[in-house]
């Protein structure tokens, strides 16, 4: 299974997007700006995936804003969590069934359980 994702960016003038390719255990993070020039473009082994985690992020980080407007944000990440819970964002949207459609995919394909963040920070919940 090959899969590319989006997130970050800030849609103007950097595009990120990142492919998880789990035949070759590999991921390319590529960034672009102005979707012209190329920044990066390296494939990465892949690291052993705990799980997969969905939560709602709030994309620009401000000062003023308070955690409350977390649970009123529309941006959903889904990451792959690795070694000592770190993070590999692989996609966002505000639509967070293509999240939980694609979390149930990759966790298919790589046999690991999915944190639902995203319904309910405060009471994160294990799926399948």
């Amino acid at each position: 299974m090959k899969f590319e994702g989006k997130y970050g960016g800030n849609g103007l003038f950097i595009k990120r997007r990142i492919v998880v390719d789990l035949s070759k255990k590999s991921f390319t993070k590529i960034d672009r700006i102005f979707a012209v020039l190329k920044l990066k473009d390296v494939a990465q082994p892949l690291p052993k995936v705990n799980y997969i985690l969905m939560f709602r992020t709030l994309y620009n980080k401000c000062q003023s804003c308070s955690i409350d407007d977390f649970d009123n944000s529309s941006t959903v990440q889904l990451s792959l969590v690795h070694d000592d819970n770190k993070k590999l964002i692989v996609h966002e949207s505000g639509n967070i069934d293509e999240i939980r459609n694609l979390a149930k995919q990759l966790a298919a394909e790589l046999n690991v359980k999915i944190r639902d963040g995203a319904t309910d920070r405060r009471n994160p919940k294990w799926l399948n």
